[in-house]
C-alpha cells in the first residue's frame, strides 16, 4: 500500500502505518509469552533452574502451589512463577495480594480434596465403604445362630445353631460367665493401662521423632500350657530370636503370671479376674475345658492391641517357629486389613485357622475385632468356627482378606509330615498343630524343644506336663479333620 501510492502519502498516513506495524510486532510478542507460559504450567518439574542473576532464583518449596487440573489455574501458578523469577525481584518478596489469593484459593482446593481419601482412593484404609459397619456390631445385630444369615455348614452347629433365639444367648448357659469375663477384661480403666503398657514395651521413635507401633505377638495360656508356650519360646531361642521382645503374654491365673515375670514376658496382669476364674488345668484336648474361656481373653487382648495402632498376631501357644514370620507379615500387609493362615476344611471350620491371624491396624479392622470379641461371648468352644462365620458375614465381607498358603504359616502340620520330606530352603516360617495329643506331635515332626538345653526350660512346668501325661500316646491314631485349634 505504502509502494502503490509512495507519491502521495503523507507524513501522518506514515506515522500511521508505522504505528500498525508496531502494534502487530507488539501482539505477535505476546502471543509467543502467553504460549510459552501455557507450557511452563504443564511442566512446571521443567521451570528455569540456572540462577542468572541474584534475582533469578528459583522457587524454594514453601513458595511452591500444588498443581491443578485446569488450564485458569495452571495459568494462574505459571504467572507466580513468572513473578518470582524476573531479574531483580528479592527473595522472599511478597507476591501481588491477587497473586497471594489465588494461591490461597488452590491450597484451599488441595486441602478439601485430601479430606475425602476415596476421591483418590477407593481402598484407602480411611476410606469409608458403603455398607460396612462403622461401629462394632452386637450379638443382637450379628444374630449369628439366625440360618438366614448364617449358614450352619457340617462341624458348626454346636456354634450356630440356636433354634429359640437367633443371637444364641438363651442357648447358652455360660453366657454369663463368658461375659463377665469379657467385660472386665474391657473395663475402661484396665483398657488405659493395657494400652499404657503397650506403649511403653513396644513403640520405638523413629528419625522424625515419631512414635512408631511395632508388631505385637499376643498369646494366652494357663498353667497346664506353659509346657507347649516354653516350647515355642525355645524354638525361637534355637533360631536366635528373643520373643521376649515383641510378645504379649495373658495369663489366666497367678502361678502362670508368676513363671511369665520370672522369665522376662511382658505379661497382662490379673486385675481383671473376678468371681468368674478360669481353671489352671490342661487336658491336651481341644475346644474343650477352658479353651474357650482362654481365647476369647486372648482375642480380647488382641482387640485392645488392634484399637491401640499396633500391628498383632495372634497366635496359639502350640506352635513352633522355623523362622521369623514378622518381617515378611510386615512387609505383606501393605492394602490388607487381616492376613490369616489356610484351614483347607469345607465344613465351619475353614477357610481360616484361628492357630495364626494377623491384624492390621485399619479402621475396618478395628470394627471387625471388636465385634469377633462381642460375639466370643456365646462361644461353646471354637473360636475357629466363629471367626470364619464372622468372615463370611455380609456385612465384612469388605474386609480385605488374605491367606497365605502353608509354605509360609503352617498350621495343618500333622505327624503323617516329616521334616525330612520338606526342602529346607522352603520351611514354613511357622508350623501349629491340629487337634490332639500337641507334644506327642511335635516329638514325631522332631520340632520338640523344650529340654534341658534351652535356657527357658522350667522343670516344674515340665513335671506338669508329665504328671497330667501330656507327652504320652504318641501313636494315638488321629483325624485332622475332627477338631482344629
Amino acid at each position: 500500500c505504502g509502494r502503490a501510492h509512495a507519491g502521495r502519502m503523507t507524513p501522518m498516513m506514515r506515522a500511521l502505518a508505522l504505528g500498525v506495524a508496531l502494534m502487530i510486532f507488539i501482539l505477535l510478542g505476546n502471543l509467543a509469552t502467553d504460549i510459552r507460559m501455557m507450557r511452563l504450567a504443564w511442566a512446571p518439574a521443567q521451570a528455569p533452574a540456572v540462577v542468572d542473576s541474584p534475582g533469578d532464583a528459583p522457587l524454594r518449596p514453601d513458595q511452591q502451589v500444588p498443581l491443578v487440573d485446569n488450564v485458569v489455574d495452571s495459568l494462574n501458578l505459571a504467572a507466580k512463577q513468572q513473578l518470582q523469577l524476573q531479574p531483580g525481584a528479592q527473595e522472599g518478596e511478597v507476591l501481588s495480594g491477587e497473586l497471594d489469593h489465588r494461591a490461597n484459593v488452590l491450597r484451599h482446593q488441595q486441602k478439601k480434596k485430601s479430606a475425602d481419601p476415596c476421591a483418590d482412593d477407593p481402598l484407602d484404609d480411611d476410606c469409608a465403604l458403603v455398607g460396612y459397619p462403622t461401629e462394632p456390631m452386637r450379638l443382637q445385630e450379628i444374630r449369628l445362630c439366625d440360618p438366614v444369615l448364617h449358614a450352619n455348614l457340617r462341624h458348626s452347629s454346636k456354634e450356630l445353631l440356636c433354634v429359640e433365639d437367633p443371637t444364641c444367648i438363651k442357648c447358652r448357659s455360660s453366657y454369663s460367665y463368658m461375659n463377665d469375663l469379657i467385660e472386665r477384661f474391657r473395663a475402661r480403666s484396665l483398657q488405659n493401662a493395657r494400652q499404657k503398657r503397650l506403649r511403653k514395651h513396644f513403640t520405638t521413635i523413629n528419625e522424625q521423632g515419631e512414635q512408631v507401633m511395632r508388631q505385637v505377638v499376643i498369646l494366652g495360656l494357663n498353667y497346664g500350657q506353659l509346657y507347649l508356650f516354653l516350647n515355642w519360646v525355645c524354638s525361637c531361642e534355637r533360631i536366635g530370636i528373643n520373643p521376649r521382645e515383641f510378645s504379649y503374654v495373658v495369663p489366666t491365673d497367678i502361678k502362670t503370671y508368676d513363671a511369665l515375670i520370672r522369665l522376662g514376658f511382658v505379661a497382662e496382669t490379673l486385675d481383671w479376674i473376678g468371681k468368674s476364674r478360669i481353671s489352671s488345668r490342661y487336658s491336651g484336648l481341644a475346644n474343650v475345658g477352658p479353651h474357650a474361656a482362654i481365647n476369647a481373653i486372648t482375642l480380647a487382648a488382641a482387640e485392645a492391641c488392634v484399637l491401640a495402632d499396633f500391628p498383632t498376631l495372634v497366635m496359639d501357644v502350640d506352635v513352633v517357629w522355623l523362622g521369623n514370620p514378622l518381617p515378611y507379615l510386615d512387609a505383606v500387609a501393605e492394602r490388607r486389613d487381616v492376613i490369616g493362615s489356610y484351614s483347607p476344611r469345607d465344613d465351619g471350620y475353614g477357610f481360616v485357622n484361628g492357630g495364626a491371624v494377623y491384624y492390621i491396624p485399619t479402621k475396618k479392622t478395628k470394627v471387625f475385632i471388636s465385634s469377633l470379641v462381642n460375639i466370643a461371648k456365646v462361644k461353646q468352644g471354637s473360636d475357629q468356627i466363629q471367626l470364619n462365620a464372622l468372615l463370611r458375614f455380609y456385612r465384612f465381607r469388605q474386609l480385605t482378606l488374605r491367606i497365605v498358603p502353608h509354605s509360609v504359616l503352617n498350621t495343618h502340620w500333622s505327624s503323617k509330615n516329616r521334616i525330612k520330606n520338606i526342602d529346607s530352603n522352603r520351611m514354613p516360617y511357622l508350623v501349629h498343630t491340629v487337634g490332639l495329643h500337641k507334644a506327642p506331635r511335635f516329638i514325631g515332626l522332631g520340632l520338640w524343644f523344650f529340654n534341658e538345653t534351652c535356657s527357658s526350660f522350667d522343670a516344674e512346668a515340665h513335671q506338669v506336663a508329665v504328671d497330667a501325661k501330656l507327652y504320652d500316646d504318641p501313636n494315638t491314631p488321629e483325624d485332622a479333620q475332627s477338631t482344629s485349634t
